[in-house]
């Protein structure tokens, strides 16, 4: 990096700067002079980006390259995870449905020993002490390793109910289509706008 040349660069840019901000236009001279100094800015700032490139492409390929480098160990062990974690979740809910059955079977043994016990009194049967329920099993969360975050998640079922304050307009979409030409859209204002081009 030459400091001399970045000093002449800086020079040069603050002098622009200088005149932009002193020049005034209330007349066609003076557009014209505006239009001369715009032309000048645009040039110094094509010099600027010419020069920042000249140090940053080589780092930006260095960089490029470390990245890519660390991408191929990265990958395979994301790849990994992702699978491990889709087989262990898959695991967790058959594990749950089955936890649930058992209990549900529990509660239901439980209830028809009651009955039975309810029936026998009702005959005045003797009935010996209380029934012993049927061990329920232990809650799933105590023989589970896993680490679970729970978060809430959406899909839409029907974008027909979903309430306005819900949606979002298509902007590439009107964009693309002011573009090929359409010029009236209900809802939105469609028009020209000049641009200065340098």
């Amino acid at each position: 990096m030459d400091p001399q040349e970045i000093q002449t660069i800086q020079s040069s840019g603050t002098a622009l700067i200088d005149m932009a901000n002193a020049h005034m236009v209330i007349d066609q001279s003076q557009a014209d002079e505006a239009n001369e100094i715009l032309t000048k800015i645009n040039f110094g700032l094509k010099q600027i980006e010419a020069k920042r490139t000249s140090f940053t492409a080589p780092l930006n390929q260095s960089l490029k390259e470390i990245n890519a480098s660390f991408k191929r160990m990265v990958d395979p062990l994301k790849y990994a995870k992702t699978e491990l974690t889709a087989r262990l979740m898959v695991w967790r809910e058959k594990e749950q449905a089955r936890i649930r059955a058992e209990r549900e079977k529990a509660v239901r043994e439980e209830e028809r020993r009651q009955k039975i016990k309810d029936a026998h009194e009702a005959k005045g049967h003797k009935v010996k002490e209380e029934i012993t329920p049927v061990a329920k099993p232990m809650p799933f969360s105590v023989n589970d390793t896993t680490k679970i975050r729970k978060d809430w998640k959406h899909e839409i079922e029907n974008e027909a109910l979903v309430p306005r304050e819900y949606l979002m307009v298509n902007g590439p979409a009107i964009t693309a289509a002011v573009r090929a030409g359409v010029r009236d859209i209900p809802g939105v204002k469609i028009f020209q706008k000049e641009t200065a081009i340098f």
